[in-house]
């Protein structure tokens, strides 16, 4: 029976998360160990049944990034069952992020044999069996995206996939701050898009065609796209790094400043789950780059801390 909870309880309940999230010394601590011992470390607190869960068949950066996936899962899962009705529509919405984020997974490497499921699907229970004999319909079908069927008949399905994602969740965020966050989350993987493919000499029009919002695509070249963004940011960007960890920064404090804002609205729900992600990429990032054998001081410069 699911109890109906009002915006006290739920914002008690966010405190009690924001609480446990990691901070800018949980990862400098963790920067000075090993891809294994940060899996330790995670067992010890919120990702305990994840890494417990994962680390019977895996190890190393694997190990952090599935355990890390899955947690993040859960505690979407959580904040929807214990949302009232009013925060449901846009928690919801929120939720599909990890959803549709299998279902291009899936796409992307459906031509390739040597398939893990469980790095496709972290949070969901699906054999590499079951997932080779689905269609990208029925995958879709079976993570409750049912909205996103047509999205997976066009041309550039993962585009149009997390187009859709971000359109639905736009329609879901009422108050101004949440639209804002979201339209920060589009610009941020735009931008960084952009200048990637600029780095590649792609012209304007083709690049265009790559993004979520056309609009998002910066003025001139190269140069020019890494000066503007220095001044709308207030901090020296001379690269595609270093531009990505910026726009992360600002989107992460944005996220922050609503997640302490007052309790009688979404705004600390929605601030949460952007801190979380923001963890949960920090996670990933270390590992990974602690694995690839990069030294510390560079390592840390994949970390992005409010």
């Amino acid at each position: 029976m699911i109890v109906e909870r009002d915006h006290p309880y739920i914002y008690a309940r966010i405190a009690a998360k924001r609480n446990r999230l990691l901070d800018a010394d949980d990862f400098e601590e963790m920067s000075r160990t090993s891809p294994d011992e940060i899996a330790r470390m995670m067992e010890e607190g919120v990702y305990r049944d994840q890494v417990n869960r994962f680390g019977r068949s895996h190890s190393g950066a694997r190990l952090v990034e599935l355990a890390a996936q899955s947690n993040l899962s859960k505690e979407m899962q959580h904040l929807e069952s214990m949302a009232p009705s009013k925060l449901k529509p846009l928690l919801s919405r929120m939720s599909e992020k990890s959803r549709t984020q299998t279902l291009r997974r899936a796409i992307r490497w459906s031509r390739d044999s040597d398939v893990d499921a469980q790095s496709i699907t972290p949070g969901i229970d699906i054999e590499e069996e079951e997932l080779a004999e689905m269609s990208d319909h029925e995958l879709a079908e079976s993570l409750g995206l049912q909205q996103y069927q047509d999205s997976l008949d066009s041309d550039r399905p993962e585009l149009e996939i997390e187009k859709l994602y971000y359109e639905r969740l736009l329609e879901a965020a009422e108050h101004p701050a949440i639209r804002e966050l979201v339209e920060m989350s589009v610009q941020e993987r735009d931008t960084v898009t952009s200048l990637r493919l600029m780095a590649y000499g792609t012209e304007t029009g083709e690049i265009t065609e790559y993004l979520l919002n056309p609009e998002n695509l910066p003025a001139g070249q190269e140069d020019k796209a890494f000066e503007d963004l220095s001044d709308e940011l207030g901090t020296d960007v001379d690269s595609v790094r270093f531009a990505e960890r910026a726009l992360r920064r600002r989107t992460l404090k944005h996220g922050i400043k609503m997640l302490r804002s007052e309790p009688l609205s979404a705004r600390p729900v929605a601030g949460y789950v952007v801190a979380k992600r923001n963890e949960v990429r920090n996670l990933e990032s270390l590992a990974n780059a602690l694995e690839s054998g990069i030294d510390r001081e560079r390592a840390m410069e994949e970390i992005v801390t409010a």
